[in-house]
């Protein structure tokens, strides 16, 4: 009886020992996800997935050159980089206030896209240029109750 008993138990304990009975995949899905793998491996490897794309690729070298560009932010950020761009030295002044901009332009020249933020800026702030600089001057802000 002892060993009936130990003989069924071991018997009942290797039925949970047996593995699990699974459908295949679809070959399809497998053969789709081992090329997106490879893919994803390539990329890696040639470094691609740790560049990050740049919004301003070329160097700005006179005013005459043809610009993209696609901004919605703060005219501040985006009028010292195309001053990088140019070579030019940024500067700003006064109390600084959002400048909100929204620029999207294809093939523009540099000196027509200047004046199309300032178009934008004007009421809060002035931008001068100089022959080596870029200079943004700030308005001061409205006290309450004085018009």
């Amino acid at each position: 009886m002892k060993k009936t008993g130990a003989f069924l138990t071991g018997l009942l304990l290797s039925g949970c020992q047996t593995p699990k009975i699974e459908k295949p995949a679809n070959p399809a899905f497998e053969k789709a996800a081992r090329s997106i793998s490879m893919k994803q491996v390539k990329l890696h490897q040639s470094g691609a997935l740790h560049q990050k794309r740049s919004q301003f690729a070329q160097p700005i070298m006179s005013e005459n050159n043809r610009v993209n560009v696609d901004w919605q932010g703060d005219a501040l950020a985006l009028l010292a980089q195309l001053a990088r761009q140019r070579g030019l030295t940024f500067a700003c002044s006064g109390h600084r206030l959002p400048l909100p901009v929204n620029v999207s332009v294809q093939e523009m020249r540099f000196d027509a896209l200047l004046r199309q933020i300032e178009t934008q800026i004007s009421c809060r702030a002035t931008l001068k240029r100089h022959p080596h600089s870029l200079h943004l001057f700030f308005s001061l802000p409205e006290k309450a109750g004085h018009r």
